[in-house]
């Protein structure tokens, strides 16, 4: 069994000392109210990462000054000592697990709009940033001198409350970020200009926590040591403004990346190794001598245990790993990394977050709805429950059943669990589901399921079985394309294509629709040697629509540079004569020719199951993606039990 001394060595920020290395990273949740109180759902949310035995929780960002620093609708306030007490209900119930907790102070800066604060936006420079596209108010010398004291003010108030420390956030593009970059600092007096400059804001809060708070407060940076954009901050300046910082006594530099503008540098898409941005901590590292925090697709503690071994960083910091797993470091410690679900990066939760919706997790139902679906509540009755198909769904739903004490028999069809799974993590850069399914098969193992392979169920077989619930979980199946065809040309749909990927080599590859199974399969196609047309009904903006936006423009930037030809408004009329005839407005009927035809154009419920007393959960009803079936797994067996 690992056991991970090095994850799981004691240290210490400034004077507070943790029990281990591992930090929760700062996230938006929209849990707060719209006046930025501190609610009961959010300190239910963090207690769980506190119980699941995280060194410390960076509670998410919390604006110091609410005319203009409001980066969300929904986000914590600290302006005032009226939030004093939620704040101090928060500290309290993460200090019963033994773990700390730092509050990240916050002003947007220029990434902010007029329509969630209600004034223009303000930056050091009236500098518009490209997302948000309001030009903001450049301030005055007095103004920054009133900012500066609106966040030693908040740190006292944290102080007050109960907290461990403060982390200035100086990261993304927000204020205090926007002071240190060239990209949007233009300022010729003492704010601007040399490195020195750039930095006083921050230095000069620090100093004034210190000396006004206490000077045993800790205060940690967290700053975006490469902003990713043409004239934005490099990790060469970046180790000077670090050393200013530790020079000021900040107790710790959190090494974060990008801006709103370079957004896949903060929220990663699939695309991106773990720990990319590590190497960037490691030269912050080399630089100082207080402790440095790396970030960045952290999901494996091996990984993570081995970054602290080498001294590349003294802390890891992870946020969505949090979001998928509150009791990541708990299964660590306790030497079970295989029962740990890790994060896919499939960027659900920023979708959501993005939206003004609270946060959610697609691979784990409870994030973000601690409040409600827990605790588990008693067991009225232990139960004999079949699950019908061993796919996401299925899965989720007999691990759900198991844990709280039933009986549980899963049938699957095929000669192995996972349903989809495989075509999920089958395209370039999806092998993170495979993370996924690997932690379903650990738990189904684990928990000793019943599990009958190559058994097709159908009602007579159940009406024979002594059964008090069933569950179906049979998953869906592609559409069948009606095409006109003389079967010259192969037809298969997406799922037999991407099974059989490897055999698809250097061909003219025709695929019927674009959106994310269709964009995906192109992908992986182009990528491997054969020349695609991918022909879609819709427009241009359509293509690839039901992928989340970071991913989507992930894969679009990565398929540019491809051999594929994209179609829209355009429909097939025909197979004939080894040639496929295709039909749109723009170009009325045009013929191609193609070596193999993949139909990509939707799913469609597979329930052969006449009984309507059976429990249907996941895409069965209607297809729909692996978030719906995973939370449906959940809540069925809730409202069973």
């Amino acid at each position: 069994m690992r056991t991970y001394k090095h994850l799981f060595s004691p240290y210490k920020i400034g004077n507070v000392e943790l029990n281990n290395r591992i930090l929760m990273a700062p996230m938006e949740t929209n849990m707060p109210t719209e006046t930025g109180e501190m609610t009961h759902k959010m300190i239910k949310y963090y207690t769980e990462r506190a119980k699941g035995g995280t060194g410390a929780i960076i509670i998410e960002f919390t604006c110091v000054e609410r005319k203009h620093g409001f980066g969300s609708k929904n986000q914590l306030l600290l302006d005032d000592d009226s939030f004093i007490e939620g704040h101090k209900l928060l500290a309290e119930e993460i200090h019963k697990y033994g773990t700390k907790a730092f509050l990240q102070l916050h002003h947007a800066g220029r990434e902010t709009r007029t329509s969630i604060t209600g004034a223009q936006p303000v930056a050091p420079s009236p500098i518009p940033c490209k997302i948000m596209k309001e030009t903001p108010k450049e301030l005055s010398i007095e103004e920054i001198k009133e900012l500066e004291n609106k966040f030693i003010t908040a740190a006292h108030r944290a102080y007050k409350a109960g907290y461990d420390g403060v982390e200035l956030h100086a990261a993304h593009g927000y204020l205090l970020n926007n002071f240190l970059s060239p990209y949007s600092n233009k300022r010729k007096d003492q704010y601007g200009g040399s490195i020195e400059n750039r930095a006083r804001v921050i230095k000069n809060i620090v100093q004034g926590i210190n000396r006004d708070v206490n000077q045993h407060f800790p205060v940690t940076v967290r700053f975006s040591v490469d902003e990713f954009v043409k004239e934005g901050l490099e990790i060469e300046e970046s180790v000077l403004l670090a050393k200013c910082f530790e020079e000021a006594g900040a107790a710790a530099i959190h090494a974060s990346t990008g801006i709103f503008e370079s957004v896949d540098r903060n929220v990663e898409p699939m695309s991106f190794s773990e720990g990319w941005r590590t190497p960037l901590a490691k030269k912050i590292k080399e630089a100082v001598g207080i402790p440095v925090i790396g970030v960045g697709v952290i999901r494996d503690p091996d990984f993570a245990d081995t970054l602290i071994e080498k001294d590349h960083v003294d802390f890891v910091a992870m946020g969505r790993s949090f979001l998928a797993d509150a009791y990541w470091a708990q299964k660590a410690k306790e030497g079970k990394a295989d029962s740990i679900i890790k994060c896919t990066s499939c960027c659900y939760c920023a979708e959501r977050v993005t939206a003004d919706l609270e946060v959610r997790c697609s691979i784990n139902p409870v994030t973000g709805r601690e409040s409600t679906l827990l605790p588990f509540n008693p067991l009225n009755k232990k139960l004999n429950i079949a699950v019908i198909g061993g796919g996401a769904a299925g899965m989720a739903a007999a691990l759900n059943a198991k844990e709280r004490g039933h009986a549980v028999t899963l049938f699957e069809a095929s000669d192995k669990l996972g349903g989809l799974l495989d075509v999920a993590s089958a395209g370039i850069h999806k092998e993170k589901w495979k993370w996924y399914l690997d932690y379903l098969l650990t738990r189904v193992d684990e928990l000793n399921i019943e599990v009958h392979l190559n058994r097709k169920i159908n009602d007579d077989d159940l009406s024979q079985m002594n059964f008090d619930e069933v569950i179906l979980a049979t998953g869906m199946i592609p559409k069948e394309d009606r095409i006109l065809t003389d079967d010259s040309i192969r037809i298969i749909n997406v799922v037999e294509a991407f099974r059989n990927k490897e055999e698809i080599r250097n061909k003219k590859v025709a695929v019927l629709g674009s959106r994310g199974a269709g964009l995906e399969l192109s992908h992986y196609l182009a990528e491997h040697n054969n020349e695609v047309i991918a022909i879609s009904r819709s427009g241009k903006r359509e293509i690839g629509r039901n992928i989340d936006p970071i991913n989507r423009r992930d894969i679009l930037k990565h398929v540019k540079r491809l051999p594929i030809e994209f179609l829209t408004n355009t429909d097939v009329d025909k197979v004939e004569n080894k040639k496929l005839f295709l039909t749109s407005d723009e170009k009325g009927t045009t013929s191609y020719d193609v070596d193999l035809i993949v139909s990509a154009r939707g799913f469609q419920p597979n329930d052969p199951f006449h009984n309507k007393d059976y429990h249907r959960i996941g895409s069965c009803k209607e297809p729909r993606k692996i978030l719906d079936a995973v939370y449906e797994g959940y809540v069925e067996i809730s409202e069973i039990s």
